[in-house]
């Protein structure tokens, strides 16, 4: 059988896609068409942002009607949805997180022994890409979880998407946990860390030895 489980649901949308799905006390009438719309753009739009049949998709939102049309994207789409409670403080999210194989984005060519040590640690996968700029932008659009870098590099390689990152409100610093710094008078900046900052102290906890 070649079907994935969203098709078994839709097997039994009833024949009139416009009929009613869900009525809404003094809110709208969702019908099975609308919902079904929404799903298809869910799930396309999960799949531009890079996931993969049989990744994790975590959600922790509100409740509403959307959240179903978020699912069956997710089912459409063939990830697996992980609802997560609007209660969750960010250390009870931040397990969740790191118990769904977080990607680990490291160099083609020679990713270091750190970051294969931090994929252990989080059991999660190393995706390999080019440039530093490339691997932070993974991070910044949510291709990936953590950038973990140890094979030296130059301020120049890393201070325009440093600086990007930690717009996007993520996690920036050395492998010990110091912060980055440059302009300095030796350009030459050995390791850096780029994640997710509920990923820092899961990260952090193995790249600075505690």
């Amino acid at each position: 059988m070649n079907a994935n489980l969203y098709s078994l649901f839709e097997r039994h949308f009833p024949d009139g896609a416009e009929q009613p799905f869900l009525a809404i006390p003094n809110g709208p009438v969702i019908h099975y068409d609308d919902l079904a719309a929404m799903s298809a753009q869910v799930a396309g739009a999960l799949v531009a942002a890079g996931c993969r049949p049989g990744d994790r998709v975590a959600a922790q939102v509100d409740k509403h009607w959307h959240v179903v049309a978020l699912y069956l994207g997710c089912l459409r789409a063939g990830l697996v949805y992980l609802p997560l409670n609007t209660g969750y403080q960010p250390r009870e999210v931040a397990y969740f997180l790191r118990d769904a194989k977080p990607r680990i984005v490291v160099s083609r060519t020679r990713p270091p022994a750190v970051a294969l040590e931090v994929r252990d640690a989080l059991d999660g996968v190393l995706v390999e890409m080019g440039s530093a700029g490339a691997k932070v932008a993974s991070v910044v659009q949510g291709l990936s979880d953590a950038y973990v870098h140890a094979g030296g590099q130059y301020e120049w390689d890393s201070a325009a998407p440093v600086a990007v990152a930690r717009a996007a409100g993520l996690h920036t610093s050395r492998l010990d946990g110091a912060p980055l710094e440059y302009n300095r008078p030796d350009p030459k900046l050995p390791d850096l860390i780029v994640c997710r900052p509920e990923l820092a102290e899961a990260v952090l906890k193995v790249t600075a030895g505690g």
